[in-house]
């Protein structure tokens, strides 16, 4: 299936004043980054290490960033980053009007790019192209847009791309480029975190591919879209009905005729799962779960934000992973059977 490329946007800023200076008058100490989510703070802090110090801003699993309502602590977090983390696409627009009441200048490194991302650039910022992510220090400001990474792709117009690790490997890419801009002294250390976080991420993938080997050609019924990617990348065919995922998208009611569809799905033999959002449920979504558990159904829940505080990004991903391939591993022999 032909899948639709959200590219990484990067409008890079050099920061003027947020931190403490070294004796040559170029920033030291640990770089402020604000991430919008503990997802993407995560990913900050392993490729940062000691050289960064990271607020999230979204960071327990019971807010929804859709509706999430920023503070004035919020903006000051803000107004102090010296880069900030934006999902993109519409998910954390509370962000963009943040960073438009920002003063100053800073790093906004974006994962999704999209009509809804605002231009933060201005006449004081020299726009500039760079495809191999040099950095040329012949302006005093440089605006960077990232570059569209064609080879790699995920399902069409979903916002959750933290579940697509091409994705996650081009935001690791762009962190490692800015905080080494950021911080050049430091670049030795954020190469060997970088390599780390890619070697590990990798591993990852061969997971998934050795979990897409049992599951291509069978199916998976999602009440959100929220791990299509994911879900996708792992061979799974999606039955549930496009009406049905477009009503929860857009917070309106599941019609009837979707319901009766989806109960008809349920006896597709074919069908190994039903995935759920574990932080944002309603009445017809938990009906629907509900519906899937009584035909025998194995319901998994996945989480929009890092439910464990001990884990990291990777940590979360390779338990999902291990949740999904025993899930698999028992509905296999039953279908076997049948």
């Amino acid at each position: 299936m032909f899948r639709k490329v959200l590219a990484i946007s990067a409008a890079t800023f050099l920061v003027a004043g947020c931190s403490a200076n070294g004796n040559d008058g170029s920033p030291s100490g640990p770089v402020a980054v604000t991430a919008t989510t503990s997802v993407w703070g995560s990913i900050a802090e392993f490729i940062g290490g000691d050289m960064v110090e990271v607020t999230s801003i979204v960071d327990q699993p019971t807010i929804d960033p859709h509706s999430y309502e920023p503070s004035a602590r919020d903006l000051l977090a803000v107004q102090d980053a010296e880069m900030v983390l934006v999902n993109g696409g519409g998910y954390d627009a509370f962000m963009e009007g943040l960073i438009d009441q920002a003063e100053g200048s800073r790093v906004v490194l974006r994962a999704v790019a999209g009509e809804n991302d605002h231009d933060h650039s201005d006449e004081d910022h020299a726009h500039e192209e760079d495809e191999d992510h040099a950095h040329e220090n012949e302006e005093e400001h440089a605006h960077e847009e990232g570059e569209d990474h064609s080879d790699h792709s995920h399902a069409e117009g979903n916002e959750h791309v933290w579940y697509d690790f091409h994705v996650v490997e081009e935001v690791a890419d762009q962190l490692l480029a800015s905080l080494t801009q950021l911080r050049p002294d430091s670049a030795g250390d954020f190469q060997a975190n970088h390599q780390t976080f890619v070697d590990e991420l990798e591993v990852l993938e061969v997971r998934l591919e050795a979990l897409r080997e049992k599951a291509l050609g069978y199916g998976v019924f999602s009440i959100t879209p929220l791990a299509s990617i994911m879900m996708e990348d792992a061979g799974f065919e999606e039955l549930a009905p496009k009406d049905l995922l477009e009503a929860v998208e857009e917070e309106r009611d599941i019609s009837p005729a979707s319901i009766a569809e989806a109960e008809a799905i349920f006896e597709n033999p074919d069908l190994l799962m039903v995935i759920t959002n574990d932080q944002v449920t309603d009445t017809q979504m938990q009906s629907i779960a509900d519906m899937a558990a009584s035909k025998g159904l194995p319901v998994i829940g996945l989480a929009e934000l890092i439910p464990n505080e001990d884990w990291d990004y990777l940590d979360w991903m390779a338990n999902n992973l291990d949740v999904l391939m025993a899930t698999v591993d028992q509905a296999l022999p039953e279908q076997i059977e049948n």
